[in-house]
């Protein structure tokens, strides 16, 4: 079991019923908590306790909110039914509206002060912290929730609210989930790119898994492979898995023994050899170099100030004027 999760604190209020349940019966109000579980916890599934505040029964009391043997008299505000008819403005309009008596606070009841119950001061309710376990079930989806009935808050006479549990996945360090699918990205060498690999995984299970291409397979850099089955649970059915995704990075040696290369010519397949140079045309050979961006940028920047401000040492041959203006030449960089 995993270690206890602080969640959010719920807000004190003494009426904590739902006036608008669904199925027209008052219901105490519900408990919202977020919870933060790692991938291989909702990968294998299991139990995650939390704990959260919300609003208990006074066990002193029982929830009557007076002491033993006192009778509580009837509201004279609603006349003990706990509701209270008011009028609303709605833009232009007057409405009546039923709202929780504001003197017993929809207890239909009123308790004097020397007859309240001492340990919740009449409230019949106490904001207490509660441990709850949260089954984690495998493949739970993203963005999920979890609801444990009747374990929100408690109001007397009335059901218990729910306790929702909304789950974020933990991000993880070498897998990226998306829906069943996992994902990861493996860095290889291009003599393993072109003659094959082993690569030992560690799954989320902690089961060693060991990857191989199939014989004769070319890797190209950015090339995505999958292994069936051993993505995520599909929560509906955990018997049946996605896939795990590699994605591959190819790196390049920054040189090579110019002895291999008519060995690499004889064992990859032939080129397609040099384009066809147009005949009787001179041409010039050129070696190209390492490109460093940050460098030329700074070099063009120095340069082209000189060309374009520097008027007096550069005119155009129609008419002195200098480079720039309406005149302005385009540079091939």
């Amino acid at each position: 079991m995993e270690a206890v999760e602080e969640l959010e604190e719920v807000e004190h209020r003494h009426d904590h019923t739902d006036h608008d349940h669904d199925e027209g019966e008052p219901k105490a109000e519900d408990v919202t908590a977020h919870l933060l579980v790692s991938l291989e916890t909702i990968y294998k599934g299991g139990t995650v306790s939390v704990k959260v505040r919300k609003e208990l029964l006074c066990e002193e009391c029982g929830g009557r909110g007076h002491k033993p043997g006192v009778r509580p008299s009837p509201c004279r505000r609603c006349d003990g039914q706990g509701t209270e008819q008011v009028q609303q403005m709605l833009f232009i309009f007057i409405q009546d509206a039923v709202i929780p008596c504001q003197l017993c606070h929809g207890d239909g009841i009123v308790i004097a002060p020397r007859d309240m119950c001492r340990h919740c001061a009449g409230d019949r309710v106490l904001s207490k912290e509660s441990v709850c376990d949260i089954v984690i079930p495998k493949g739970l989806k993203e963005g999920g929730q979890i609801i444990k009935k009747g374990e929100g808050h408690q109001s007397p006479d009335v059901e218990n609210g729910d306790l929702v549990v909304l789950v974020t996945t933990e991000d993880h360090p070498i897998f990226d989930r998306n829906g069943n699918d996992l994902h990861i990205t493996k860095k290889i060498s291009l003599l393993e790119a072109l003659t094959g690999f082993q690569i030992p995984i560690r799954h989320l299970d902690g089961r060693l898994l060991l990857v191989k291409p199939p014989p004769g397979k070319i890797i190209k850099d950015g090339d995505q492979m999958v292994v069936p089955n051993e993505g995520m649970p599909h929560q509906e059915n955990p018997l049946l898995k996605g896939g795990l995704i590699i994605r591959f990075e190819v790196e390049f040696p920054n040189s090579i023994n110019t002895e291999y290369i008519k060995l690499l010519r004889e064992a990859l397949p032939p080129d397609p050899g040099p384009e066809t140079l147009p005949p009787d045309q001179e041409v010039e050979e050129c070696i190209v170099q390492d490109y460093d961006i940050s460098k030329m940028s700074k070099e063009d920047h120095n340069q082209d100030s000189r060309d374009f401000y520097d008027g007096s040492d550069h005119e155009d041959e129609r008419g002195g004027r200098p480079l720039g203006g309406d005149d302005m030449d385009c540079l091939i960089m």
